[in-house]
């Protein structure tokens, strides 16, 4: 596990880490609509702030599948956290 400091929606970090979002309309993991995040407005603006980084493309990292955001709403009026997961599907070619 490693933490990485992106600006810009890069897709790749200096070790060779690549970001397993498609191309695309980036995404908020950071996002008023969550309650927690609201109260952090004047500390943070929205952004996203979770990646899955991948190095293999071979065996089951083969092809990525899909990548989206979960934990985006609330069950019932609890919020899960206070940022958005993300998921990452993958699978052999």
């Amino acid at each position: 596990m490693k933490d990485f400091e992106l600006s810009g929606g890069a897709r790749q970090s200096p070790d060779g880490f690549s970001n397993s979002q498609r191309k695309g309309k980036a995404y908020l993991t950071w996002d008023y609509k969550n309650p927690y995040a609201e109260k952090e407005r004047d500390k943070m603006a929205e952004r996203r702030i979770d990646y899955i980084f991948v190095t293999r493309r071979d065996g089951p990292f083969s092809r990525i599948r899909s990548s989206r955001v979960v934990f985006d709403s609330p069950e019932g009026e609890v919020w899960p956290s206070d940022h958005f997961g993300v998921l990452t599907e993958f699978s052999n070619g």
